[in-house]
């Protein structure tokens, strides 16, 4: 496995906007259709599961994998996210391996 670089340049490069406010996050997929979503499962306004239907709904946004990220990361969790839409998930605390995981696998390495 090669390097892995510096998180912050590593998600700068494959995530181009990361938001963490539920309501303007759902707007910002819509309106821009991102390569993949990140939803925390345990924030305010709107739960991952919440976020997630909304974003299932959109057909514009097929194809977009949506990936959990949850400190409750049991087997029944992550089947729960499975059944909701989501893709995959994460177990907080994220770590930079666990990241690149997850991207590497929905999304193809960014150019350079």
């Amino acid at each position: 496995m090669p390097e892995l670089p510096d998180i912050t340049v590593y998600v700068e490069q494959l995530l181009p906007r990361i938001v963490g406010q539920t309501f303007e996050g759902v707007r910002l997929a819509i309106a821009q259709r991102p390569d993949i979503v990140l939803v925390d499962l345990n924030i305010p306004g709107l739960d991952g599961f919440e976020v997630t239907l909304r974003l299932r709904t959109e057909a514009s946004l097929n194809g977009v994998p949506i990936v959990a990220i949850t400190a409750n990361a049991t087997e029944n969790e992550a089947q729960l996210c499975l059944l909701a839409g989501m893709d995959d998930t994460l177990a907080k605390p994220v770590s930079l391996a666990d990241l690149r995981r997850v991207v590497d696998r929905f999304l193809p390495p960014p150019d350079g």
